[in-house]
């Protein structure tokens, strides 16, 4: 296996923690959110059970840029100097531009005080195979446990206080382990259980509400005009046919791009539109793209979408924000 390509190999997470096993946390969702929290929970002398639904490798549909605040986590839990030597885009400032033509650029300069860069773009399946892996080895460290191919099928509840969790493990005709813990956090992305739970069964509030849900499209590029190099600009592009959503190039160094579409669901509804061809329609038709797509190479397999809720303003004063929280537990990142 060629060494930059270390991301595709399996990780190894150890035993599987006997079914009614007691932790001081379980958190749910192997992401860079829940990982993150799991690293500086056991940092913390805390045991903690981490539980991923899927098994490394895997990918996972984002812009892949990595915001300068993330990277002053990613230097505290010990990744950023690994992450440095892998593939990756140094991110110094955002382009932005109007469906007239205006182009903004926006200069990101790399904090002063920890020198950290303004962002990195590197693909998701890279970064969260790298964050895994390490807060991965704190908690096991710390005394915890790591479980990858975790469905969670129950969350427990006991007078509103969540409780734990039961989850199936080998499939759809896997075993069922349960586990509990004085503490939960949900970190299951946009359709995490723990979240329905918290919502919808403990608080009796709506889960979706598509006004204040984005689906976006992904797909990797190569080879498109003036997305060279490994550093740069990540752009954002409000087009008339795509408002109001945004059409975006995001470099990911060694030539290849995240190119991608966003719209909040209900206006996509509304407008009857589809986001893979409206991603199709710019890089064919739009004056500035064809152009700069008229050279590049869709790589093969990458088409992929999906949906994250957004913190805007809901009708309801009561629903400000949506409910992130119960008795024994928090969500964070897109379950939030």
């Amino acid at each position: 296996m060629a060494e930059s390509q270390f991301w595709d190999a399996p990780i190894d997470t150890g035993p599987i923690p006997d079914s009614e096993s007691r932790f001081d946390v379980i958190v749910v969702g192997g992401g860079p959110g829940g990982s993150a929290a799991a690293g500086y929970l056991a940092q913390a002398g805390k045991r903690v059970l981490l539980i991923e639904k899927e098994i490394w490798p895997r990918d996972k549909i984002c812009g892949d840029a990595v915001g300068g605040k993330s990277l002053s986590h990613v230097k505290a839990l010990g990744v950023k100097d690994e992450l440095e030597t892998t593939p990756h885009f140094r991110v110094t400032g955002i382009t932005f531009s109007s469906p007239n033509g205006v182009h903004v650029n926006v200069p990101l300069p790399e904090e002063d005080v920890q020198r950290l860069e303004a962002g990195y773009a590197l693909p998701r399946k890279q970064f969260d195979w790298l964050l895994f892996r390490r807060c991965s080895e704190i908690v096991r460290n710390a005394g915890g446990a790591v479980i990858q191919g975790a469905d969670v099928r129950e969350v427990f509840v006991d007078k509103k206080r969540i409780t734990g969790v039961s989850c199936r493990i080998g499939g759809r005709k896997g075993t069922m382990y349960d586990y509990h813990s004085d503490w939960t956090i949900g970190a299951g992305g946009y359709l995490c259980p723990v979240a329905k739970t918290v919502v919808k069964n403990v608080h009796g509030k709506e889960m979706v509400n598509l006004s204040h849900y984005c689906g976006g499209y992904r797909e990797y590029w190569t080879g498109v005009k003036g997305c060279e190099g490994d550093a740069g600009d990540i752009e954002i592009h409000f087009v008339d046919s795509v408002i109001p959503g945004y059409f975006w190039l995001f470099p990911l160094g060694n030539g290849m791009v995240n190119v991608g579409i966003g719209m909040v669901i209900s206006e996509l509804n509304k407008q009857n539109k589809k986001l893979k061809a409206m991603q199709k329609d710019v890089i064919e038709n739009h004056r500035i793209f064809k152009e700069r797509f008229e050279k590049a190479s869709l790589v093969p397999e990458s088409e992929k979408g999906w949906q994250l809720p957004f913190g805007s303003q809901r009708k309801k004063e009561e629903n400000q924000p949506r409910i992130m929280h119960a008795e024994g537990c928090l969500l964070v990142g897109d379950a939030a």
